[in-house]
């Protein structure tokens, strides 16, 4: 063989190599497409080098990339397989004759930049049929028989610190930075800064590798920051490296010159997507057909994902066209225009979807799109068109509230309030900060600050209960409520929610009305008046909209099982909380889950169901434990302290009861008038020292004051 030495290890792509091995079984023509630096020659080659003793008569590199003409491909191969094609026969056929009884397995490297070399690869498959043939290309092919091997980044995501040192990507990224500073060691709080760079180079092995290159000069953290200012940041002043792999910008440059202008045009114009995009929005945003998606998806330009009807586009490809669609100002400013009102027209239907049932596909629909989303808001924001902007709202608000994102929801929304002008004589305008600030307060009231979100909601509400939208006046009071919750002002909370009752009532609007009715069932649930309570929240079940309804319905069945367990029926409550588990899962609503899983607990432990009440309680604290919820997780390991108490575990009890006290965060009061975690924690203590031998109760007591919330919590979680 002629295969190029390799000075440096192969390293990932384990499981690619093993799909070309077995693919080579069965196919001639093996195409591995990818775009520049993605490490699709040295895995070919690697392939190549493994399956050496299936072919007798010799595996051979054909590198085409510094060929600058059809007309000099025959010759390339030849020289490639060492044969003198001397006599005065045509020198292809002298060729395919040598190889015509051969068993041979051929590497076309670079195939993409000459439009003749494809036809020289059908030519010696028809005539050698014992010869295989990998290609490496930027673009398919387009030969019969030919099976394609797409190959992308490496692995950029774990889920723990060990985890992260099996990812293919961050091994590259070691082996690399080891070469460059022989002491390098990755530590624990490099990791976040090591992901950054393995998402902004997408994984490509030779962004990796030109990052690592530096860390004999920058920390992790700085090079993640160069990279993220500036793809130019990405290159080597190594003499052995191809010039058009000397930087990421000369990888883009040489894919760059193998396009139309019609394809530059079109990829230009995708530039201002952000984590992908539809085919309708490519073509509606973008002018992109369907046979030009193809096309520079064949280029390796865009990676299509068949069952989601999506693309994507390599970050830093998408920098690199985003910066030539810069250099058109006119066309640039028209297609963001385009985008953003693309996107408004899509999240003007949230309200519609939200109300009639459809909240789950509405959900899927944002979070595909959410960096597009937050992008066309900016920018609506940033060009003043508050009408536009306003169709955010409802699809924001819902999306943020069921992941939790309520730390990102209040920057969000504050950002939009320092843009948008203060101006008495702006109707639309104020309207769109008056909304803005009233979601601002319902985050700011489920982080804890009640004060804060009552402050930030109730002007803007009244504000908007003298407008003709009652969908915002709807929205508004709902923000309100929750920060007289919390803040346990219950009679002022069903006084603004009766209003607001009255109005819906005289309309059709059956979700918007179900909500209101919930939130006024809660009112009655503060002020111990069940029987409201049974009646609000019922009504609100019966007129939920559809039978796939959540936003609604989850709370609606909450507050019946509080009714239920408070009547002293801790059956039916775990049925009802149960049934809201289920539909807080379906669409993974963390808060939902949070909260049912706690009333979950509370019930079994009513039922004496101690180990349902223990796996309730753990279960969701992980979920808040995700959220960062830490005043929830303190709360159920409280709880869960005291169903170990019951089990007779009561070391284990006092050590997690300790863990809670030891906690500045446990205390806080989730509702005004109800009971702190370290008032809880205190008497469930007492009761356990007064039982317990006075050495093991301190030993337990010292053990548990010593460790970390945190890692209680992750000890319970990981049972």
């Amino acid at each position: 063989n002629n295969l190029p030495v390799q000075l440096t290890d192969f390293v990932g792509r384990r499981t690619e190599l093993a799909e070309a091995r077995r693919l080579l079984e069965t196919t001639r023509l093996l195409t591995m497409l990818a775009p520049g630096g993605t490490g699709k020659s040295r895995l070919a080659i690697q392939a190549a080098a493994d399956l050496t003793a299936d072919y007798p008569d010799g595996v051979f590199f054909i590198s085409l990339a510094e060929i600058g003409s059809s007309d000099d491909i025959v010759q390339a191969v030849a020289e490639s397989l060492g044969v003198a094609l001397s006599t005065d026969q045509d020198v292809q056929t002298q060729l395919l004759n040598h190889l015509a009884k051969k068993r041979q397995l051929l590497v076309f490297d670079n195939m993409e930049h000459l439009s003749g070399s494809s036809a020289i690869v059908a030519e010696i498959l028809k005539a050698a049929p014992e010869v295989r043939i990998v290609a490496t290309s930027r673009s398919k092919l387009n030969l019969t028989g030919e099976t394609v091997l797409v190959i992308g980044g490496l692995e950029t995501t774990w889920e723990t610190e060990e985890e992260a040192s099996q990812a293919s990507g961050v091994e590259l990224f070691i082996d690399a930075a080891t070469r460059s500073s022989p002491g390098f060691v990755i530590e624990s709080d490099d990791l976040d800064s090591l992901a950054l760079i393995l998402e902004l180079t997408g994984g490509s092995p030779l962004g990796i590798l030109l990052a690592a290159a530096w860390v004999d000069m920058l920390p992790i953290g700085e090079i993640a920051t160069e990279i993220a200012r500036s793809a130019d940041f990405l290159e080597t002043e190594m003499g052995d490296i191809p010039d058009r792999q000397r930087s990421i910008r000369a990888v883009f440059d040489y894919s760059w010159a193998l396009l139309s202008p019609e394809e530059r045009d079109t990829f230009t114009a995708l530039s201002v997507f952000r984590g992908g995009f539809s085919r309708e929005a490519a073509e509606v945003v973008g002018g992109a057909s369907l046979r030009s998606l193809a096309n520079l998806a064949n280029k390796s330009l865009l990676t299509p994902s068949a069952e989601k009807d999506r693309y994507a586009v390599h970050e830093l490809l998408r920098q690199y066209a985003a910066e030539e669609l810069e250099k058109e100002p006119e066309r640039h400013r028209d297609v963001l225009e385009r985008h953003a009102d693309y996107y408004a027209r899509r999240m003007g239907e949230a309200p519609s979807m939200m109300a009639d049932g459809r909240q789950a596909e509405l959900l899927a629909a944002i979070e595909a799109d959410m960096e597009n989303i937050r992008a066309a808001w900016r920018h609506q924001i940033g060009t003043g068109d508050a009408a536009s902007a306003r169709d955010f709202i409802v699809g924001l608000f819902l999306v943020y509230e069921f992941r939790g994102w309520y730390q990102a929801s209040v920057a969000l929304f504050d950002e939009a309030l320092a843009v948008l002008p203060d101006n008495p004589d702006n109707e639309e305008t104020n309207v769109l900060r008056a909304l803005v600030s009233a979601l601002k307060g319902w985050s700011l009231t489920l982080l804890t600050q009640p004060e804060a979100g009552l402050a930030a909601s109730a002007e803007p509400a009244d504000y908007l209960s003298r407008k003709s939208n009652p969908i915002d006046q709807w929205v508004s009071v709902q923000c309100v409520a929750i920060a007289l919750a919390y803040l346990g002002r219950a009679e002022e909370m069903a006084q603004r929610l009766d209003e607001a009752i009255a109005g819906v009532e005289t309309l059709d609007e059956p979700f918007w009305s179900s909500s209101l009715m919930n939130w006024r069932a809660f009112a009655a649930v503060l002020v111990g008046d069940f029987e409201n309570a049974t009646r609000n929240a019922s009504r609100a079940l019966e007129t939920m909209p559809a039978e796939r309804e959540y936003w609604g319905t989850v709370w609606a069945l909450w507050l019946l099982a509080i009714v239920a367990a408070q009547d002293g029926r801790p059956d039916d409550a775990i049925d009802l909380y149960t049934q809201q588990v289920a539909r807080c899962r379906e669409v993974s609503y963390v808060r939902g889950t949070v909260v049912s899983m706690e009333g979950l607990g509370d019930a079994n432990v009513a039922a004496n169901k101690l180990d349902a009440a223990e796996t309730a309680f753990i279960e969701g604290m992980a979920s808040a434990e995700r959220m960062g919820m830490v005043g929830d997780v303190l709360s159920m390991m409280t709880k869960a302290a005291g169903v170990l108490a019951l089990q007779g575990r009561q070391t284990e009890a006092v050590e997690l009861l300790a863990t809670v006290l030891a906690d500045p965060a446990s205390g806080g009061m989730p509702f005004a008038g109800t009971e702190a975690n370290t008032d809880t924690a205190a008497v469930a203590l007492s009761e356990l020292e007064a039982a317990m031998d006075a050495a093991e109760f301190s030993a337990a007591f010292e053990r548990g004051s010593a460790r970390p919330y945190d890692v209680a919590a992750k000890e319970l979680i990981g049972r």
